[in-house]
């Protein structure tokens, strides 16, 4: 008896105990702070609250460096030093532009020089141009071409003078002149159809006969400047003249010295042949 007496009171003993320690040790249930930590498993999140409305907000002039400034400025210098450099590049290329202007202003001058070239055409000239238009007369093959640049367009029969071998030297010989001459005349009312006129005689004709006192000074001086300017040369000379290439058929060597060609073919020649086309005529 006397034992469980003293083990009834030690549990109330124990008892009291834990209430004096609950009073002086509460359990304190508010958040120590403002921050809640979840942990889940192999995670830890942390949840930290927004700032009240009336936290204090710092003053962004303060905030910006004061260096800010300066390298705005700095920033500012680079653009216009890089906008230098493209007012530089712009003034190189309008120099570039300019020295391009003028090699095609040459090039517009070696042009028109050769235009002018073809219509004053001298003997033994040769024009070089991929576009340009130029008959050729092979008198042994009785064959006209005409020619556009390196392209021959077209290869054409032809009748001759009715004495056909060998250069035309006078009046009334007959004969088809040999060399180079270009197209002096354009006749849409030609007893022949159509014609061209034939630049002859030419200067190498004009100097022989001269030389063998076959034509005056004056009359050679007639025919030379005629040559040079591109125009007729006088066709009153004992050399003869008005030779021409012509319509009305090309069966036979039926002409005074001209070179005749069928009406078809003349409407070709006489299309694309203006005054100053070169004309080679060959033996």
């Amino acid at each position: 008896l006397l034992i469980i007496m003293s083990v009834s009171c030690q549990r109330a003993g124990n008892k009291e105990d834990n209430d004096q320690i609950e009073q002086i040790n509460p359990i304190n249930t508010e958040p120590e702070s403002n921050e809640m930590t979840i942990i889940e498993p192999s995670t830890v999140i942390t949840v930290i609250p927004q700032p009240s409305e009336k936290a204090q907000v710092s003053n962004p002039q303060k905030d910006v460096p004061q260096t800010t400034g300066q390298q705005t400025g700095d920033t500012q210098i680079m653009d216009s030093q890089v906008g230098n450099s493209q007012i530089e590049d712009t003034q190189a290329g309008d120099s570039q532009a300019g020295d391009s202007q003028a090699e095609d202003s040459q090039i517009e001058d070696i042009q028109i020089v050769d235009t002018k070239s073809v219509n004053s055409q001298t003997d033994n000239t040769t024009i070089n141009n991929s576009e340009e238009i130029f008959i050729e007369v092979y008198k042994e093959d009785r064959i006209l071409k005409l020619w556009k640049g390196d392209l021959l367009q077209g290869e054409y029969p032809v009748g001759l003078g009715f004495h056909p071998v060998g250069h035309k030297e006078q009046e009334g010989d007959g004969k088809t002149p040999e060399g180079s001459y270009y197209v002096c005349v354009k006749n849409p009312n030609s007893r022949f159809y159509l014609s061209l006129g034939v630049s002859y005689p030419g200067i190498s004709d004009a100097k022989k006969a001269l030389s063998s006192d076959r034509i005056t000074q004056s009359e050679y001086d007639s025919i030379i400047s005629a040559i040079n300017s591109g125009t007729s040369p006088p066709w009153n000379t004992p050399l003869g003249g008005e030779i021409m290439i012509h319509g009305n058929g090309s069966d036979s060597d039926w002409t005074a010295g001209c070179v005749a060609v069928d009406n078809d073919i003349m409407d070709i020649l006489f299309e694309q042949c203006k005054v100053g086309t070169r004309i080679e005529i060959y033996p």
